[in-house]
């Protein structure tokens, strides 16, 4: 009786085997992080960069246009000074969302784009990070995007030279999202949670190779691997009839 259940087990999975050797998974997004201290975009390319330094301190309360699209706001989002917690260089200013009056930035770029990076700084559980591209909408947390780094400790602390060192405990870091192909080309970046510290967006309109350390990669199926999902259904059924008939499989498995 058990020989039959186990000639189940078999065939399923060298259904799964068979179909799924067909079926190939295309990467959407791949997030890349470069070398400690780095704040800019050390990606090749010609790169459109906001800098927020000519933008007024202070509450943020209208939605501000860039040379690459324009930032939707919503609640009371901030322009700030450089100081410990953010300011590429340690200079000049950065965008802060505070977690305040739902506060939230929603970069749309004017035509989507194949790249995009920022200096995020003392990033914290409470970071949130939205990434909309044509083919689908993707959320992250800070977690997410650096469960890969083993040890965070040499990105930990404030690397500029006016601050040096000081807050010890969170991360700074240059991030790159690099869209894979034409379909996954992002179209907006929405920035929101609690206390979410940016600085030098950068965009560069064409897709890119990957740069940097990979620290998280999004993959999307194809339609190869979306039909080998909907034929194992129809393939087990055969299977275990056949089996059936054979009087091979245990009547009260299950």
């Amino acid at each position: 009786m058990f020989i039959g259940w186990n000639d189940a087990l078999i065939e399923t999975h060298l259904i799964i085997n068979h179909v799924f050797i067909f079926a190939p998974v295309q990467a959407a997004l791949i997030f890349t992080i470069d070398s400690p201290g780095v704040q800019r975009s050390q990606v090749d390319g010609t790169k459109l960069v906001e800098t927020f330094d000519d933008w007024s301190r202070g509450n943020i309360s209208s939605d501000q246009s860039a040379d690459f699209g324009t930032y939707y706001i919503q609640g009371t989002p901030k322009i700030l000074s450089a100081r410990l917690w953010g300011g590429a260089d340690g200079i000049g200013n950065y965008l802060f969302v505070s977690p305040r009056n739902n506060s939230a930035v929603t970069l749309e770029f004017d035509n989507p784009v194949g790249y995009f990076g920022f200096w995020w700084s003392a990033g914290d559980r409470g970071n949130l990070l939205q990434v909309n591209t044509l083919s689908n909408v993707y959320d992250f947390t800070t977690q997410t995007i650096f469960e890969s780094i083993d040890d965070l400790t040499p990105y930990n602390g404030n690397p500029t030279n006016n601050f040096l060192g000081q807050n010890g405990s969170e991360p700074y870091g240059f991030i790159n999202i690099f869209a894979e192909s034409d379909a996954f080309k992002i179209e907006s970046i929405r920035f929101y949670g609690s206390n979410f510290e940016t600085d030098n967006h950068t965009t560069i309109s064409d897709i890119q190779d990957p740069t940097g350390i990979v620290i998280t990669a999004v993959s999307e199926p194809s339609s190869w691997a979306i039909f080998g999902l909907s034929l194992l259904p129809i393939l087990y059924i055969s299977r275990r009839r056949q089996s059936l008939a054979k009087g091979m499989i245990n009547k009260r498995a299950t």
